[in-house]
């Protein structure tokens, strides 16, 4: 009597919190309210996550893609103009893209990176890495057709 055994299979599911959106390795969060730059900083870490940072020209075309037409603060903040921009944990931005103003905050305005005074109110993006789950799947015993 020969026994198939099957082999269980790890698999990775990433996921976000409710109401935010997964793309890469990261969850992102577009408000719908308003705030300023700092109380916008501070309703992002409440989550563990920081204003929205971005590593590369496609994650930047899709925060564009999803900014709704309004101007969203990032996580791009300077001293002043002659200091140079860092991100909202430290880092420094490696001027992947051009920001305009003189302002010491960033915020996306549909035209690229503009800069403004920390006390606009804006809507905002949140960003941070994606958690994921270990699910342990036997191979062959997943149904098919269901997504």
């Amino acid at each position: 009597n020969t026994r198939q055994s099957r082999i269980p299979e790890t698999r990775l599911f990433s996921s976000c919190p409710r109401d935010w959106i997964a793309f890469g390795n990261k969850c992102y969060y577009f408000s719908d309210d308003v705030r300023n730059w700092t109380s916008s900083q501070a309703f992002c870490a409440s989550f563990g996550a920081n204003l929205v940072k971005f590593d590369s020209k496609e994650e930047l075309n899709f925060l564009e893609r999803h900014r709704d037409s309004y101007d969203r603060w990032i996580g791009l903040r300077r001293e002043s103009p002659q200091h140079s921009w860092k991100w909202a944990d430290n880092t420094e931005f490696s001027n992947l893209a051009e920001v305009r103003g003189t302002g010491e905050c960033a915020y996306l305005n549909g035209v690229g990176i503009s800069s403004g005074r920390f006390y606009t109110e804006r809507k905002w993006i949140c960003s941070k890495p994606s958690s994921y789950v270990q699910c342990a799947v036997t191979s062959g015993s997943l149904l098919h057709g269901v997504s």
